[in-house]
Order: C-alpha cells, then sequence, then structure tokens
C-alpha cells in the first residue's frame, strides 16, 4: 500500500490517496477541494508507468475542509471514466448539503466549494 497525502484548500487539509500497489486501484479520502492539485497526484500512478484506477471516494465527516471538493472530484473521474463510488454517513446528509453555505461563513468562494452529492 502506498499513501499519497496532499494538503488542500486555505485551510490545509490533509487528502489522502490510498493506493493498493498490487491493483493499482485508489481510494480518495476528504478531498476537501484543490482538485487539480489531488488529479495530478492521481496522475503520477505508480512507480514504472502504471496509472491508477479510483475505486472509491470516502468521507470521514463533511465538513467542508473534507467534503468540499467531492462533487468537482467527481464528476472529473467520470469524464476520465467510470464514476467511483462515494462513501459516506446519511447522518452528514445536512453538512454535505450546507457545504455552499460553510464557505461563505468562512469568507470563501462558494463558487469554489459544491454540496456534496449522497453517498451510494
Amino acid at each position: 500500500m502506498l499513501v499519497r497525502t496532499v494538503p488542500v484548500t486555505a485551510f490545509q487539509q490533509n487528502a489522502r490517496i490510498l493506493i493498493d500497489t498490487e491493483s493499482a486501484t485508489a481510494v480518495i479520502v476528504d478531498p476537501g477541494g484543490d482538485v487539480a492539485e489531488l488529479l495530478s497526484a492521481l496522475a503520477l500512478g505508480l512507480p514504472g508507468g502504471r496509472s491508477l484506477t479510483v475505486s472509491a471516494v470516502a468521507l470521514t465527516h463533511a465538513h467542508l475542509d473534507h467534503a468540499g471538493g467531492v462533487a468537482q472530484l467527481l464528476k472529473a473521474l467520470a469524464q476520465q471514466g467510470a464514476r467511483p463510488e462515494l462513501l459516506g454517513h446519511r447522518a452528514d446528509k445536512p453538512l454535505r448539503e450546507s457545504i455552499e453555505r460553510q464557505a461563505v461563513m468562512f469568507g470563501l468562494s462558494a463558487a469554489e466549494f459544491q454540496n456534496a452529492p449522497e453517498p451510494d
């Protein structure tokens, strides 16, 4: 297993990319934002040039700094191939539905952060 840590957003929250080096699959945990940086980290692939397939995006919880980039990331990954599964807890629904408001509360642009969809 390989773990890549990508600090994202003004909060510098650590998004993690958990990589199974045998199957070349990855799970992205808490993609709070800065989706372009996350996609760049994925594009690094594995040593030897093997590319990665993202099987899931997982949320530990749905605060802005952990879930603010989910919608944009899922859209970008779906354009590259199959949309990965979104994992999260149903109880976080109010937080997932208020990400844009959370951004405004912190003086951030709501255009950069989107409400997260329901988990699969």
